[in-house]
């Protein structure tokens, strides 16, 4: 058995060292980025091999991939965020940070198959996030704010289109099918995590429109997350300080694991 963990941690720190250091080299990660990558990697796939870890990569390569396209239509957009690009380590754990922990617990209490699909439930939440982020700021028609529905600007937090919601079911839908082939799901068991995706992304968006900080920025009168915009100290607006993007993505993560503990309940 001691032998097996070793065989399995240092498969992990090789898997981890190849996958942080050809992403940083891709420019998906900063520096901090691949330390981050490679701490949740080696977790990951030493405790529960491919079958944990094949899914959260799935996100990982997929939306570094799909952040590269349309790059000149969304770089206005883009401007108002307070992170781009490149993933540092702080959003590599909000990302993957919950998933790892629930890695731990499904292994630690042998509840392997439920746990698994909770482990799924939060990956398809911060996938469907994502996507329907990366994919609704290419749409051509204006966003809603979900909390009003009133037309607003790309880019604003809380900001929902019928693109990015298609973007989102289809981001969840890849890590339900990809978690099939590992441990072989029913039909409900796959709408259940897409569904999980899908509103844990919601949750977001409504959080974002509400408690996640805004700021106005004096220069060119944009509503950012940005403490600093146009090199300059900008104004809070509204929400609470201390909740940033990468706080609202750990409870987005959070939020796929309650959806899904809901759903398989009834």
């Amino acid at each position: 058995m001691k032998n097996f963990v070793m065989s399995e941690m240092f498969d992990g720190i090789l898997l981890a060292t190849i996958i942080s250091v050809v992403s940083f080299k891709l420019k998906f990660l900063t520096k901090s980025g691949a330390v981050g990558t490679f701490i949740l990697a080696v977790i990951i796939y030493t405790v529960g091999g491919w079958k944990t870890t094949f899914p959260i990569l799935s996100f990982f390569i997929l939306s570094s991939l799909l952040s590269k396209i349309g790059k000149k239509q969304k770089s206005d957009a883009q401007s108002v965020f307070e992170k781009t690009g490149q993933r540092d380590i702080i959003q590599v754990f909000a990302n993957g940070g919950i998933a790892t922990i629930i890695t731990l617990v499904m292994f630690a209490t042998n509840e392997i198959n439920q746990f698994y699909i909770y482990y799924l439930s939060t990956i398809a939440a911060v996938t469907a996030d994502t996507w329907g982020t990366e994919i609704g700021i290419l749409s051509k028609k204006q966003p809603r704010l979900i909390t009003t529905l009133k037309i607003t600007v790309v880019g604003t937090s809380g900001a929902v289109s019928l693109n990015g919601l298609l973007g989102g079911i289809i981001g969840a839908g890849v890590i339900a099918i990809v978690g099939n082939y590992f441990q072989p799901l029913t039909y409900y068991e796959i709408i259940g995590i897409v569904i999980s995706g899908l509103i844990a992304s919601l949750v977001d968006s409504i959080l974002g429109a509400t408690i996640q900080s805004q700021y106005s920025c004096s220069i060119c009168n944009k509503i950012t997350e940005r403490k600093i915009h146009c090199a300059n100290n900008t104004t809070l607006l509204s929400g609470i300080p201390f909740i940033n993007n990468d706080f609202v993505n750990i409870l987005c993560a959070v939020a796929g694991i309650v959806v899904s503990i809901i759903y398989f309940s009834f």
